[in-house]
């Protein structure tokens, strides 16, 4: 039953008549993007290398570092094995994905945490925003997922950081009230993602969403604490029910009150915005905290 309860859950909170064009587009296969990487390339240089190499680009409308990328009629020759990748220059990521990043208000020198942050897409982004001014601490909590993490931000020339294996309790508990910014781009269920979304829909119920929304308060609640008062901290899920994302948020509010500010929210829904499905949230800290 679990996609019937899929598909009436989202038949109930989406506008009468969209269910059925949701629901296509959750199967189109989305464009990725290459961001290029300002710390060791620049715009206009990938502009050149892409042209003599006739490769189709448009920059994404919300980053001046992000280009959608159409290969060379015929070529069989995927943009992740050609120099700009393996060299670091950029990296290749959904372009909603570069989002929560450019909500963050990122600023030189601040010292920044990215609570789940495999494999580093994110990461790196903010590495280019620091111009490696500034510290990352690059949290991941699992092990088998640390490699790549590593891997890409060496890759992608970053500098200025350290990369933890650590629960996110830590942080509230060892750092309170400490970081300038917070990005927890939180585990969920995933609905958004074109690769995941059939996956998901069969085992989906409202149990199995609860559950990724009770962590992701709880990871919420360490990042939130470990923040500076008047920091801001972004949020951000692959997923669009609103059990997560608003219900997460709402559950945050109860918490910590007027502290809790929420500035800005933006959902990507496949069907409107022909992109995969994710949602951003920027949240402003108005106070000091104390452990919950």
């Amino acid at each position: 039953m679990s996609l019937v309860d899929f598909q009436n859950y989202y038949k109930k909170i989406l506008p009468e008549g969209e269910f059925e064009k949701f629901f296509k587009a959750l199967r189109l296969v989305h464009t990725k993007i290459f961001r290029v990487n300002t710390l060791k390339w620049t715009a206009k240089k990938f502009e050149k290398w892409a042209k003599e190499n006739d490769l189709n680009v448009n920059k994404i409308p919300f980053s001046g570092d992000g280009y959608f990328v159409e290969m060379p009629k015929g070529s069989k020759k995927p943009l992740g094995s050609m120099r700009p990748h393996l060299s670091g220059y950029g990296y290749i990521q959904g372009p909603t994905s570069m989002y929560p990043v450019e909500m963050l208000k990122i600023k030189r020198d601040d010292v920044i945490l990215d609570m789940c942050s495999s494999p580093g897409g994110k990461t790196t982004h903010i590495a280019q925003k620091l111009k490696n001014t500034g510290f990352i601490i690059a949290n991941e909590i699992s092990l088998q997922r640390l490699n790549a993490l590593r891997e890409n931000i060496e890759r992608l020339g970053v500098w200025n950081y350290a990369v933890t294996n650590l629960n996110p309790s830590y942080f509230k508990e060892n750092y309170p009230n400490h970081f300038d910014k917070i990005l927890v781009d939180a585990p969920c269920s995933g609905e958004g993602m074109n690769s995941k979304s059939e996956e998901v829909m069969k085992r989906w119920t409202i149990k199995y969403i609860e559950g990724f929304a009770r962590m992701q308060v709880k990871i919420l609640s360490s990042a939130f604490e470990a923040l500076k008062p008047k920091g801001y901290l972004v949020y951000s899920t692959c997923t669009l029910n609103e059990i997560e994302n608003e219900g997460v948020l709402e559950k945050m509010k109860v918490l910590y009150g007027d502290s809790f500010v929420i500035k800005e929210v933006k959902k990507f829904w496949p069907h409107r915005d022909s992109y995969e499905g994710f949602f951003s949230a920027l949240v402003y800290k108005k106070s000091r905290t104390d452990i919950v």
